[in-house]
């Protein structure tokens, strides 16, 4: 237990990603009236033809993240994505060095703590353990871009709308491919809210609920306060991620620089001397 309890708090720096400082406050969402009804399968094409579509991207972002009943902490990073295949992530402080780097695949994560010398490799059901929360690469890859997460598929769907824009409400379950079953039964389902802005379509909102074998209810919710254009591209400024859970954890973030479609290295070395944690 203590040395979970030494790597609880560099994984959250991981699921943060991106961020903006304390000080700053979260923007007032826009209220919309009278929007003309579509249906669902409109939206949802609408939602899909206008998601962010490019093979690499790099961006420069700063981290904050805060825990209830304890300190909060603010960090820079460099965020490296190869879409649909690796998330990677350098940790740095105020001054500069790096602290922790972090590999993210389809089916498993590395982290190397360089403050303390050590190291994790694992895979997905230790982060949800950390979190309280079920995620997948296919989610936080999808939180990282404002995209719906692909992998999932729909056992129902219902379409409306309310002040923050048109809202899609499904009932989903991961591809049996891609192995998301707990203990051998039947694949996990979760239930996803999906705010649209009329204008652009892209995602404002999302929230996600899951219900565990143990008849708990796991939440996530995430604000999308604004958008930038990178190269054609709409992709996040702005975003606040809360994990519900006991003690609750929000991640607020914001993207300083992003580039699209270059080459980038992803390098990932663990020294002799590191100790492993699991």
């Amino acid at each position: 237990m203590n040395r979970l309890k030494k790597g609880i708090g560099a994984l959250l720096l991981i699921l943060g990603l991106v961020a903006f400082l304390p000080s700053c406050k979260t923007v007032k969402p826009v209220v919309f009236h009278n929007l003309k009804p579509m249906s669902f399968d409109s939206l949802f094409h609408e939602m899909q033809v206008h998601e962010a579509r490019f093979n690499s991207l790099n961006a420069k972002v700063a981290i904050s993240y805060k825990k209830k009943g304890s300190e909060g902490a603010t960090f820079r990073a460099q965020i490296r994505v190869q879409k649909d295949s690796l998330i990677w992530v350098s940790i740095m402080p105020a001054m500069g060095i790096e602290a922790a780097r972090a590999e993210l695949t389809p089916d498993s994560l590395k982290l190397l703590n360089r403050m303390k010398k050590n190291y994790i490799l694992g895979d997905y059901q230790l982060l949800d353990s950390l979190l309280h929360t079920t995620v997948s690469y296919s989610v936080m890859q999808s939180l990282l871009l404002g995209n719906d997460p692909s992998g999932y598929h729909i056992l129902s769907s219902n379409a409306g709308t309310d002040r923050e824009g048109y809202l899609i409400t499904l009932l989903r379950e991961k591809n049996s491919s891609g192995g998301n079953r707990v203990n051998g039964t039947a694949p996990v389902q979760m239930t996803q809210k999906i705010w649209l802005d009329p204008t652009d379509f892209k995602i404002r909102k999302l929230y996600f609920e899951q219900q565990t074998t143990d008849h708990k209810t796991k939440e996530l919710l995430v604000y999308y306060d604004n958008y930038q254009n990178v190269q054609g591209q709409l992709l996040p400024a702005k975003m606040r991620i809360v994990f519900n859970s006991r003690p609750k954890t929000e991640i607020f973030l914001t993207f300083k620089k992003i580039e699209l479609d270059k080459t980038y290295g992803f390098p990932f070395y663990i020294p002799a001397d590191y100790k492993k944690l699991f």
